[in-house]
């Protein structure tokens, strides 16, 4: 069996890592209580994330006006649908999933909303002229607050935003092969 708080190996009635109370098999189980899982594989997810935005950058970025308004347009559909499915490419490689945070699914809408947050750069670069400068300044902004906001309250503005969270996988799928 294992802890729906933290995935630890559980032979007892509570976990050895977390010290989180197991149920006897066999009684209801309420659902996992939202606890975002380890900062440091979300900040990994994120730098993974990045990469097709950076390569989308450097594509587009060196063609003179228009090159920055299609990245902004690109970008903005990237940050804002990366986790469509639940799970964005640092995610899946990560083994991290985006629910509510009571610990069920997340719908689309959700998923959607907590990357508003991360969209306000890019659709600012696609002004023209303007946009230039003011969309890599304010999605700095943005980045530098959602990773301050990060690492206060464990958890993004986007997720405040949206109440989703971040769990980490693995004891769901250890538990249904179980």
């Amino acid at each position: 069996m294992f802890c729906t708080n933290c995935g630890a190996n559980v032979e007892g009635g509570f976990c050895p890592s977390c010290g989180a109370h197991i149920p006897p098999a066999g009684a209801p189980v309420a659902p996992a209580p939202a606890v975002s899982s380890d900062i440091g594989l979300r900040l990994a997810a994120c730098l993974i994330d990045a990469v097709p935005a950076i390569v989308m950058l450097v594509l587009f970025g060196w063609i003179p006006i228009a090159g920055p308004m299609l990245a902004g347009l690109l970008l903005t559909v990237y940050w804002l649908l990366r986790d469509i499915s639940g799970r964005s490419l640092g995610k899946l490689a990560l083994g991290l999933v985006v629910v509510k945070r009571d610990g069920q699914p997340s719908e689309i809408k959700d998923r959607i909303l907590r990357n508003l947050t991360l969209v306000i750069g890019p659709v600012l670069l696609i002004l023209p002229f303007v946009g230039m400068v003011l969309g890599p300044a304010v999605a700095g902004v943005m980045g530098v607050s959602e990773l301050i906001v990060l690492i206060v309250k464990q958890e993004r503005l986007g997720d405040m935003l949206a109440a989703t969270a971040v769990f980490t996988e693995v004891p769901a799928a250890r538990a249904a092969a179980a």
